[in-house]
């Protein structure tokens, strides 16, 4: 007697209705959890003259105060084991120019590396460099350049910052005294200046948008422009000399240095704000 097709298949979908069942109880059955190591480290302050920190994946918070010493802490947490912790190193190298890096020899990182990082407000940051995760700095005198990949950038009450390159993420800046320049590939960006350096200050998006905030009483030139998208501006009055669809250009209380905004697709908005202390 000839075999049924349709008896055959109904019996194939049952056994692998069957197979995928006992999977998942065996899945079910396996813990996933979450092992982490810690450790901290303290090297003297004194004769730095910058601090350079470089991670991989995770987030790395560095905070300025008053203090004479560099403290550093960090966690590494990964679902698979001791052997991925062994395999990540944290070294730090002393000296004028201090270096903290995260090392590991897995290719692909399965695992997060988070740090803090206490240090004294006026040594200046060097690079704050990392490829996936959150950077947060707060309180301190300068910051040469920040690079990451994909994230966010939150940087509060550095008050000289130099340049900022993200591929896809956001970026947040408050009350940063200057500004050099901002790259980004695709996000969104705000920052607030307090002043303006004679170099002027520059930001550039391919796809997204980004909000402007400057005194009131801040003298400067602004030109915006957007290739595809939306341009405004708040709380500055009549201070155009040219206004098109796709370019603003004009003077804030008499001219300065230059803003400039360069955005492919997404939105400017230049806005004022009233320094604490301002009638």
């Amino acid at each position: 007697m000839k075999p049924n097709p349709i008896s055959f298949l109904l019996v194939s979908m049952v056994l692998g209705t069957m197979v995928l069942a006992l999977a998942g109880i065996a899945l079910m059955s396996i813990k996933i959890e979450m092992v982490s190591e810690y450790s901290s480290s303290t090297i003297s302050a004194e004769g730095v003259r910058s601090v350079n920190v470089k991670s991989i994946v995770g987030s790395i918070t560095i905070i300025g105060e008053e203090r004479s010493d560099i403290l550093i802490k960090t966690e590494v947490e990964t679902i698979f084991g001791k052997r991925v912790l062994d395999r990540v190193e944290i070294e730090v190298t002393s000296g004028p120019e201090v270096i903290i890096r995260v090392k590991s020899s897995i290719d692909t990182p399965i695992f997060n590396v988070h740090m803090e990082v206490w240090m004294p407000s006026d040594i200046p940051l060097g690079t704050v460099q990392m490829d996936h995760g959150n950077i947060k700095v707060t309180g301190i005198s300068s910051l040469e350049r920040c690079r990451m990949d994909n994230g966010l950038m939150d940087l509060r009450d550095v008050r000289s910052i130099g340049n900022l390159s993200l591929d896809n993420g956001d970026i947040e800046v408050r009350s940063a005294d200057t500004i050099r320049g901002v790259i980004m590939d695709n996000g969104n960006m705000f920052v607030q200046m307090l002043n303006i350096s004679s170099n002027g200050a520059s930001f550039q998006i391919d796809n997204g948008d980004i909000i402007i905030e400057v005194p009131n009483t801040l003298p400067a030139d602004f030109d915006l422009e957007v290739a595809n998208g939306h341009l405004g501006i708040e709380g500055l009055g009549p201070v155009y000399d040219t206004k098109g669809s796709n370019t603003l250009r004009g003077s804030l209380n008499g001219g300065g240095p230059d803003i400039k905004a360069d955005i492919t697709i997404g939105s400017v908005l230049l806005r004022s704000y009233e320094l604490e202390g301002d009638e």
